[in-house]
């Protein structure tokens, strides 16, 4: 008898070890923390790559904070996992329930990493919108996703809507749909409101794209940013003889800022080191500044101050004094570049009617024409051994890369396509010369040897367009300046693009926020947070820091509202009006902040018509959370 019952007892032990191990609260939020870490290493690289802060190596400190938050994700529920086993649980019902699509997601993660690995040594490392559609970062998204919605799935399985209330039981699973929602506005951050403000002021008459200075190695492989603001463009960079610094000229406001009539930016030369770091104002002199050139010698700086018909030539000592003129220029001239000898200066002048290429002696003296063509000549470069000048000069209804020998004799065309190419730049052999082409409606940094053959592209990229490259001393590395396509986009084009961008966040936090609302009720402040840790994290990316406020207004008052209103799933006129309300009141703060800080650069039927389309859109996202739901909820 007492075996019989030894053997149901057992028999029963078995059946009940089959089923889910209980959940419980402190499970959650352990899984909602390491979900938040491993988020924060996401928008700690997000802001790295803005801020060009990263290299051409995988292995970066945000990488770090990333991989090792969500590897500690995988180890923690790996140890659950395999203790419930043991205990006689079967493996696909070894982790409290929702968890095991987290387990899977954290090792699809870290399979999606060391493919990221392989990516990025293969094609290089993404720029621009290719970072947000690569297809490894895609299954890096798709897998943090299952990662950090398990402590939504957990309760939904172990919580009752009717009675969990408070932050101990639905902390985390408000924590867990706001990393989710996060991770949805990273991978849009092209097209947000928060980090991309495209309605305030300055970007809607400017309608420009900020510049900056990268590197890359000489086959084109590992581009990298050195420079990154959200207020100035970086152009012209040029290498100082050993290599170890960079002198551009740094202007306010995007590129094409400065055709603004009447409204010409200030511009003046920085200094920094070679991979970035070390910034230092070189000049502070009223108007425009560019087109640096370092003396071989390292000694003096020429360049270029004034615009238009009012350029000149100028030369400074390498740290910004002695600022002179360059005597014997008098017509408006530019693109100054220093012979090998340190003896002369080759640039641009025309002061015949037509842009023309120069040489002088470098205190100024005794300028001599080199070319007579009937169309414009710049960016001129001496050879290494200096025999040679290349420049780019006119061809069939083109720029065409041509070379003369340093006397003025023996022109000759290299490349005779029918695109734009200019700006060249020789190698520090003498054996290759890299210049810019504009081809397939975009522009690259190609290179070919020095007599025209073998010409290939070097960079490829179809999310930048590229100008002035120079090759660095050593000959390992082409710096250049590059924006995003196009330097002066349609103001329409650009409008109905910020606007469907708030249609589309709208979307997103207001599924978000009726997810939770649909089947909790919400402890005072879950809103709040929800909102304003997402808004937090999406102005870091772009330095729009105070963009985060109406996010915190926003949630503060839609908490207000979720008590005062008590929306349901079975109260449909209330829970459509409240889904009308929240986007409403999210969008008419941000552009009430954005007047106040920024200004707002739309007419008044563009942004408040803005506002009234996002509550459109939160109401119809309303319509489809309750499709299908045809009796009342009898948790509210």
């Amino acid at each position: 008898m007492t075996a019989t019952i030894d053997s149901v007892k057992s028999k029963a032990e078995r059946v009940h070890l089959k089923e889910y191990p209980a959940g419980n609260v402190r499970f959650d939020w352990v899984a909602a923390g390491l979900s938040a870490w491993a988020l924060g290493g996401v928008y700690l690289d997000g802001w790295a790559h803005n801020h060009g802060q990263v290299d051409d190596s995988f292995f970066t400190p945000w990488h770090a904070v990333l991989y090792s938050g969500l590897l500690a994700m995988f180890v923690f529920l790996g140890f659950n996992h395999s203790r419930n086993v043991a205990k006689g649980h079967a493996w696909p019902k070894a982790l409290p329930k929702g968890y095991l699509l987290s387990l899977a997601g954290a090792a699809l993660f870290l399979l999606g990493g060391a493919l990221d690995f392989l990516w990025h040594t293969l094609f290089g490392i993404e720029v621009s919108l290719e970072a947000f559609l690569s297809p490894t970062h895609l299954l890096l998204a798709t897998s943090g996703v299952l990662v950090i919605s398990g402590p939504m799935r957990a309760a939904c399985s172990h919580l009752s809507p009717g009675q969990a209330r408070g932050w101990p039981a639905l902390g985390p699973l408000v924590l867990s749909a706001t990393l989710v929602l996060s991770v949805l506005t990273f991978f849009t951050q092209f097209v947000h409101p928060i980090s991309q403000p495209v309605a305030q002021a300055a970007t809607a008459i400017d309608q420009g794209q900020f510049s900056d200075l990268y590197a890359m190695n000489a086959d084109g492989t590992g581009q990298t940013r050195l420079t990154a603001s959200p207020t100035m463009s970086a152009r012209y960079g040029a290498w100082s003889p050993d290599g170890r610094q960079i002198v551009f000229a740094r202007t306010e406001g995007p590129l094409w800022a400065e055709v603004k009539e009447g409204h010409p930016p200030e511009s003046a030369l920085y200094l920094m080191n070679a991979d970035g770091s070390g910034l230092q104002q070189l000049t502070d002199v009223p108007g425009q500044e560019s087109m640096p050139a370092w003396s071989p010698d390292s000694a003096r700086i020429a360049f270029v101050s004034g615009a238009g018909e009012q350029q000149q030539l100028y030369a400074i000592n390498a740290d910004g004094s002695n600022l002179q003129p360059l005597a014997g220029v008098a017509a408006p001239a530019f693109s100054p570049a220093w012979s090998p000898d340190g003896a002369r200066i080759v640039y641009t002048s025309n002061a015949g009617g037509t842009d023309q290429i120069y040489v002088m002696n470098a205190d100024g003296s005794n300028p001599v024409q080199l070319t007579a063509n009937s169309g414009h000549n710049w960016g001129a470069v001496w050879s290494p051994d200096g025999r040679q000048i290349a420049f780019n000069g006119p061809g069939d209804d083109d720029l065409d890369i041509y070379v003369i020998n340093a006397d003025g004799n023996g022109q000759k065309r290299l490349t005779d396509t029918p695109a734009e190419e200019y700006s060249p730049t020789w190698s520090p052999d003498g054996r290759q010369i890299a210049f810019v082409a504009w081809r397939d409606g975009q522009a690259d940094i190609y290179a070919m040897n020095a007599d025209g053959s073998s010409v290939r592209n070097l960079t490829h990229s179809h999310a930048l367009e590229i100008n002035f490259p120079k090759w660095s001393p050593d000959g390992k590395t082409i710096m250049f300046s590059a924006q995003g396509h196009s330097a002066r986009p349609n103001l329409y084009d650009t409008q109905t693009s910020a606007i469907a961008s708030i249609l589309l966040q709208s979307a997103l936090l207001t599924a978000a926020v009726l997810m939770l609302v649909r089947a909790w009720t919400l402890p005072f402040g879950a809103l709040t947070l929800l909102f304003t840790v997402n808004g937090l994290l999406m102005s870091v990316l772009n330095d729009q820091y105070l963009l985060a406020l109406p996010m915190l207004g926003a949630g503060f008052m839609a908490d207000i509202l979720l008590r005062q209103l008590k929306p349901a799933a079975g109260q449909r006129g209330r829970f459509s009006l409240f889904a009308f309300i929240v986007p409403v009141l999210f969008y008419a703060l941000y552009f009430l902040v954005l007047q106040l800080t920024q200004g707002i650069g739309w007419t008044i039927h563009l942004w408040l018509g803005s506002i009234f389309m996002a509550g459109i859109t939160g109401l119809l996202v309303s319509f489809l959370i309750l499709a299908g739901q045809g009796v009342r909820n009898p948790n509210h």
